[in-house]
């Protein structure tokens, strides 16, 4: 009898934990080059760009901060239950071995 057997070996030459280099936007990499630039040597326009893409940037953290939190907010209200339950459980458990022994 054959099994049917999924195998995955990887990008050969790739290793563990380092992702493929993707090639950003170019308003990403004008943006990461005018950052290494002192504030004083940009134009107006370059200035202008830099606060664009750095606001951009921060109000789609905090978009993904707030759907993330939500999400932590219920997570962690599952975990406490399972907790809860998982110490009422060993407990009760400690108690019934010590009446036992007695």
């Amino acid at each position: 009898m054959r099994e049917n057997i999924f195998a995955h070996f990887g990008v050969l030459g790739m290793k563990w934990g380092v992702r493929k280099n993707r090639s950003n936007s170019s308003d990403y990499e004008v943006s990461k080059k005018l950052k290494k630039r002192p504030l004083k040597s940009l134009s107006n326009k370059e200035l202008s760009v830099l606060v664009n893409r750095m606001d951009l940037e921060k109000r789609l953290r905090n978009l993904k901060k707030d759907n993330v939190s939500e999400g932590k907010k219920v997570a962690r209200k599952i975990f406490e239950r399972i907790g809860d339950k998982a110490i009422d459980i060993a407990l009760r458990e400690v108690i019934a071995k010590v009446r036992q022994k007695k």
